[in-house]
């Protein structure tokens, strides 16, 4: 009888077989977050029910897209629970430059989420519509009272970024 016969064998080929469904599902997840890999109204679909990281997925897709038919459902996403569903929306709706989202993403500048509100005032920017300077100043005045940290740095940095790019315009 071999070393390679008998029970020792089969807890290797378990464990094969377990990094194979592994490697299957992290593909299947991978073609599904291509934005390309589905239709706009299916990607619409997954924004609205799908489960939060598909939501995450289907918003950083549709921004890729640019189709105008996915603002107002972007916009709705604004208001998820998961922040990183709202982080994602807002990048989105910066990539698409339509004016419609300004109200909503100037609205997500109070937002509890540091990266939230970064991408909120790098899509501002994006858009281009001056009427987000002064509600950018303001977020930028509250956090210059704040104690200095590395998020508050990279905060101030950012929306200093947003209002100048939007003045230069």
């Amino acid at each position: 009888m071999s070393p390679h016969d008998g029970p020792r064998s089969r807890p290797g080929f378990l464990v094969v077989a377990i990094l194979v469904a592994i490697a299957l599902l992290a593909a299947l997840w991978y073609v599904r977050r291509l934005p390309g890999a589905l239709p706009v109204d299916e990607l619409i679909g997954r924004l609205k029910s799908g489960t939060p990281i598909e939501q995450t997925a289907a918003a950083e897709g549709l921004g890729k897209l640019g189709d105008p038919a996915a603002v107002d459902p972007l916009i709705a996403a604004l208001a998820a629970k998961e922040w990183s569903l709202r982080r994602a929306a807002a990048l989105a709706l910066g990539q698409l430059h339509d004016g419609r989202a300004v109200g909503p993403l100037t609205q997500r500048l109070e937002d509890d989420n540091v990266w939230v509100v970064i991408e909120s005032a790098q899509a501002l920017a994006k858009i281009g519509d001056a009427s987000a300077v002064e509600p950018l100043e303001k977020r930028l005045k509250a956090e210059q009272k704040k104690k200095k940290d590395q998020q508050n740095t990279d905060l101030l940095t950012h929306i200093e970024t947003a209002i100048k790019t939007l003045k230069s315009k």
